[in-house]
């Protein structure tokens, strides 16, 4: 009796390797996400900003504030820094262009009572400065 040799295609593993590729690159650009829509400002230069900072606050154009998981108010802003701060905490504040200074103080002062030692803007820089 004569044996068959079975081949076996490659194209279901490849097929596998490119859908996991693609579902990982998808899951990435959907992970990083703010809150609420907010257009920040642009400026001619700027440091990137580490994804691993300890808070980001969004202030709107109408003035809300929000953190990572919606609206908070300033009281439990507060609240929160005052529980849930380290010594060296870096907080990043991200406001809309047209957001009125007088919505944005407040936080920068309820943050320096609270003794938090960085507090950054996000701001858009030119793309041929982002490299």
């Amino acid at each position: 009796m004569k044996r068959r040799r079975i081949r076996r295609s490659a194209t279901a593993m490849t097929d596998i390797a490119f859908l996991l590729l693609l579902f990982f690159l998808v899951m990435a650009i959907v992970g990083f996400r703010t809150p609420v829509a907010i257009d920040p400002p642009d400026a001619r230069s700027g440091s990137l900003i580490r994804h691993g900072a300890d808070r980001k606050l969004y202030i709107t154009e109408d003035g809300t504030l929000y953190d990572e998981n919606g609206p908070v108010s300033m009281a439990q802003l507060a609240s929160e820094i005052a529980s849930a701060m380290a010594v060296d905490a870096e907080i990043i504040i991200t406001a809309d262009r047209n957001t009125q200074f007088q919505d944005i103080i407040p936080v920068i002062d309820l943050l320096q009572e609270h003794g938090v030692p960085q507090v950054g803007f996000a701001v858009e820089t030119p793309m041929e400065d982002r490299w």
